[in-house]
């Protein structure tokens, strides 16, 4: 029996990776990185406009 498919046209168990942008300060991101690491989240943040799209521009 074939595996059903959702409306998004993928299968109930396919792996996808979720990327979520919130802009905080460095005092709120040093607050939630623990707190988001023992939950098994991996994080990264990036100061606007150096390596994220803050200022529009794109990395190649």
């Amino acid at each position: 029996m074939a595996k059903k498919v959702k409306e998004g046209g993928l299968p109930d168990d396919t792996i996808i990776e979720i990327v979520m942008k919130n802009k905080i300060t460095i005092a709120e991101y040093e607050k939630i990185k623990n707190n988001t690491k023992s939950k098994g989240w991996s994080i990264q943040a990036y100061q606007l406009g150096v390596y994220s799209d803050g200022l529009g521009k794109k990395l190649d």
